[in-house]
């Protein structure tokens, strides 16, 4: 109902999302029921915030959220559920597994810092065992990367961002990872990416992870769980904390269980810095992520209530 996907707004500034969502369940939703924040970029929301009123079966509300959009220039997408008095969240979608989202552009001047598809092969790559060959060969039961430049996401749409194929080692539970040299990080950095399954990989079970390693010791930044289920998500993390530290950051893809069909794709991964590039910095390469399927004009949604 309002802000439409891609609307640009000022760094720092308030704004309020309104989503107009129908109860096409047999449920009220009661003022017990709540809207919870469930992943991206949260922008100041709250974590939790009660529905103002009853919604009977068919009925229709308006939830409004407010929001500050970042001080740093970029796209920003996070998305939200409900929750109902049993503490388990649903959304839309026939299933009322999705999320809806917001999605603001906030403005200024940046550049790529750092592209993990041009320097690919020159980081390690290994299983948990083994040092894996780069650029690696199509199925290498030890596990793979290859760069793509063009390829078919999950969702059918074709990308011409240059990216990255890792395929875990064909054994349960099976890992690839890709440790890059030492990068400096500067207040403002954001990794960012989109991560996804290869089309027709609809077995694929895996998560994604970014680490790094400083001083000889590994930390998780974040893990992102993905199965083929025709969404492709966008990430996009603050690495500030991380500020004036020389770190080896890591890529990781672990199967869920078996490895079968897990084509796990990294498109366009590369470091995002805020101001204008020196006269040795990387081009700054197009990077237009795949919104999220069902949505339109207006941003109405359908949701059905869980028991």
């Amino acid at each position: 109902m309002t802000y439409p996907d891609g609307t640009p707004v000022t760094r720092n500034t308030t704004f309020e999302k309104t989503w107009r969502i129908k109860n096409v369940g047999t449920c009220t939703w009661t003022t017990s029921y709540s809207l919870v924040f469930a992943g991206g970029y949260p922008m100041s929301g709250p974590a939790v915030s009660t529905l103002a009123r009853s919604v009977s079966p068919g009925a229709s509300i308006d939830i409004t959220v407010k929001l500050t959009a970042p001080s740093e220039e970029g796209e920003y997408l996070g998305y939200w559920k409900l929750r109902n008095t049993n503490g388990v969240n649903f959304g839309i979608g026939d299933k009322a597994e999705k999320a809806f989202w917001v999605e603001i552009r906030v403005p200024g001047a940046s550049y790529m810092a750092y592209s993990f598809v041009e320097h690919f092969c020159e980081a390690d790559w290994r299983n948990e065992d083994v040092a894996l060959p780069c650029p690696g060969k199509v199925s290498d039961p030890n596990g793979y990367v290859l760069r793509l430049d063009s390829l078919v996401m999950e969702n059918g749409v074709t990308e011409n961002n240059p990216s990255l194929l890792t395929v875990p080692q064909d054994v349960r539970h099976g890992e690839v990872s890709g440790e890059y040299p030492a990068f400096t990080i500067q207040a403002g950095d954001h990794f960012r990416t989109i991560v996804g399954c290869q089309y027709e990989a609809k077995k694929c079970d895996v998560v994604f992870r970014l680490d790094y390693k400083k001083n000889g010791t590994v930390k998780n930044l974040f893990h992102w769980n993905e199965v083929y289920e025709g969404n492709s998500y966008p990430i996009d993390f603050d690495l500030s904390s991380l500020a004036g530290d020389s770190v080896k950051l890591i890529l990781v893809v672990t199967a869920n269980g078996g490895q079968n069909q897990d084509y796990a794709i990294w498109l366009h991964p590369f470091i995002l810095r805020q101001g204008t590039p020196g006269p040795t910095a990387a081009p700054t390469l197009t990077f237009t992520p795949t919104p999220p399927p069902h949505r339109n004009a207006h941003q109405h949604a359908h949701a059905v209530g869980a028991l």
